[in-house]
């Protein structure tokens, strides 16, 4: 829902737009990957004054490392300040978000990533399966 709303529609609370949210929700699943969701919903973050994107915050922050090269350390505390990362620091971590990287860390090796070409392959094969179904109507 956040990148429907911050990426397609104005910042106007009404029923209008909350309608158009949920048409272009389902719109982006039905287009993108969800690597593709959070690509876009991770570059529209503002992490400082005009940085925007976790490449750019990732060199910022971390002494020009990229951000495929960051460490998974890294990786969550930038996913840590993620709420507001304008108040919360990345470079001078409070308890509350040395809290927050510590429990993303624990999620990061549980939880399998999926590449783009991965996750055509995917929705491919479930669109095989759905077809190859046998009908059970009788």
């Amino acid at each position: 829902m956040q990148t429907a709303k911050n990426v397609f529609l104005i910042d106007v609370r009404s029923m209008v737009r909350k309608g158009f949210e949920v048409y272009f929700v389902y719109l982006i699943e039905a287009l993108w990957g969800k690597q593709r969701i959070l690509e876009v919903y991770a570059n529209m973050i503002e992490w400082g004054d005009g940085v925007y994107g976790v490449e750019a915050a990732s060199r910022l922050y971390f002494g020009g490392t990229r951000a495929e090269q960051l460490s998974m350390e890294q990786a969550a505390r930038l996913a840590a300040v993620v709420p507001n990362p304008r108040r919360f620091s990345v470079v001078a971590p409070s308890p509350y978000t040395k809290k927050r990287t510590a429990f993303i860390r624990g999620r990061m090796g549980g939880i399998a990533i999926p590449r783009a070409g991965q996750e055509r392959s995917r929705q491919e094969s479930n669109r095989k399966r759905t077809k190859q179904r046998p009908s059970t109507e009788r």
